[in-house]
Parts: structure tokens; C-alpha cells; sequence
């Protein structure tokens, strides 16, 4: 997982989560890295289903960390 941390314009902080894969870059890094044309590429961005699938998997796992939440 690579994160960001941001608020340097505006008076809250927010963050930015990307999910990794094994292999899913072609240099080591993080994936802001990328050229943007390459991060942006629609070729990469997760199908409806599979986003589903990532979405309830980070619910379960924020759940069980903070389960008062």
C-alpha cells in the first residue's frame, strides 16, 4: 500500500490510498511515480466487480481494527 498525506492548501488533511499488487509496477517505487498518462491509463483501473471486491475487503479490515466505527 502506498499513501499520501495532504493538506498544504486548505485548513483539513486527506489521504490518498493505493491499493499494490506484486509486480504491478514496472520500476520500484511508488506509483506516483508513474507518468501520468501511464498512472491515468484506463488499461489499469479496476472493473465495477473487482472494485466491489476491494471495497468490501478495506470495510471488513477497518471494521475489525475499529470496530466502534
Amino acid at each position: 500500500m502506498n499513501y499520501e498525506l495532504l493538506g498544504n492548501g486548505d485548513a483539513h488533511l486527506h489521504w490518498h490510498l493505493f491499493p499494490r499488487n506484486k509486480g504491478d509496477m514496472p520500476i520500484k517505487g511508488p506509483v506516483w511515480w508513474l507518468p501520468k498518462e501511464e498512472l491515468m491509463d484506463e488499461r489499469f483501473r479496476p472493473k465495477e466487480k473487482e472494485l466491489n471486491v476491494m471495497k468490501e475487503k478495506l470495510k471488513r479490515e477497518i471494521t475489525r481494527l475499529h470496530p466502534n466505527m
